[in-house]
């Protein structure tokens, strides 16, 4: 395979892993103060999708419209939105590969990206 699939394949690893392990956590955990890894604005998004005719009917509402209407899935899936956001890293990490076609630090400056620890946090947190 090629090496552009496997900095794919592993990067959908390392990010949907989490946002499926979490989804269980945040669910059954019974602590006193509710621990979640979903970041507020995620919240924010899904609430001006699913309650809302427009996002901006919500006071609190300051994104793209389109980021509210990607989050229109989350009503079946509550993390729907999330695989969007990895969606959107995995495109990225193409579109940094094509950028450095050629290159001699085509691979490493992908690389870099796809496992950064921040990046993979902001994903699986749903932070944009």
């Amino acid at each position: 395979m090629s090496n552009i699939l496997w900095i794919l394949i592993i990067s959908a690893i390392i990010r949907i892993g989490p946002i499926i392990y979490l989804s269980t956590f945040e669910s059954i955990t019974k602590y006193p103060v509710q621990l979640t890894l979903t970041d507020i604005d995620y919240k924010v998004y899904t609430d001006a999708a699913l309650l809302y005719d427009s996002p901006y009917e919500r006071h609190t509402y300051r994104y793209t419209p389109l980021l509210a209407y990607t989050m229109k899935f989350n009503d079946q899936y509550e993390y729907a939105g999330k695989i969007f956001l990895v969606l959107g890293d995995l495109a990225a990490i193409c579109f940094l590969w094509a950028i450095f076609k050629g290159k001699n630090f085509q691979s490493a400056i992908t690389k870099i990206y796809a496992y950064n620890p921040i990046f993979i946090y902001l994903t699986v947190r749903g932070s944009c």
